[in-house]
């Protein structure tokens, strides 16, 4: 997507061709026993550490998405650092988007946080590589902010009306009681 690289397919196989010399290619996760159904078993069974590069693997967006909302956020630091570095640009890409699309906002922040925390230096020496993923986690966290800052102003001008219009039947009791009297000592008056 940023094109600094590209695959081809041949008779000889898969060939791919990069800008970035320190890309790697893993395919090595790509067994016979990483299919769909592990994921999910690994995952349930709190495996988090295998259930996660699986989905990676995979990248099938309905996995992930399942894998990573499962693990619980007392977890999310050491399943953040059991990412494997091959996967951690797409697993950054996955969360920008998800944050776009996703409710749960306080748990993609925590994933964000925790990988930041966790491959701080990795994204440091490869700065073109994660700038992409970098990005649409800074749209999605922009966006976010902007939609909540919105609707935050708008619960607190809601808010402010409520209290005035529950303040104002009572300033009208006081008037309406101050009117009466003085329309009463009038009367006693006369």
């Amino acid at each position: 997507p940023d094109g600094r690289s590209w695959a081809a397919a041949s008779t000889e196989g898969l060939l791919l061709f990069s800008l970035d010399e320190a890309l790697n290619f893993d395919p090595t996760g790509l067994e016979l026993e990483t299919t769909p159904a592990a994921v999910v078993e690994a995952a349930q069974s709190g495996d988090f550490g295998r259930a996660l590069p699986m989905a990676l693997c995979l990248n099938e967006p309905g996995l992930l998405r399942g894998c990573w909302q499962l693990v619980p956020p007392e977890h999310i630091p050491i399943a953040a650092q059991q990412v494997p570095a091959p996967y951690l640009e797409r697993l950054l890409r996955f969360l920008g988007g998800e944050l776009e699309r996703s409710t749960h906002v306080h748990a993609v922040m925590l994933w964000v946080q925790q990988l930041l925390l966790a491959h701080g230096q990795q994204l440091r020496d490869r700065p073109v590589a994660f700038e992409a993923p970098l990005r649409a986690l800074h749209k999605g966290t922009r966006l976010r902010y902007e939609e909540l800052g919105h609707m935050c102003n708008r619960n607190l001008f809601s808010l402010d009306f409520l209290i005035d219009q529950h303040g104002q039947p009572a300033a009208e009791a006081e008037s309406g009681e101050q009117g009466g009297d003085e329309s009463g000592a009038g009367t006693a008056a006369a």
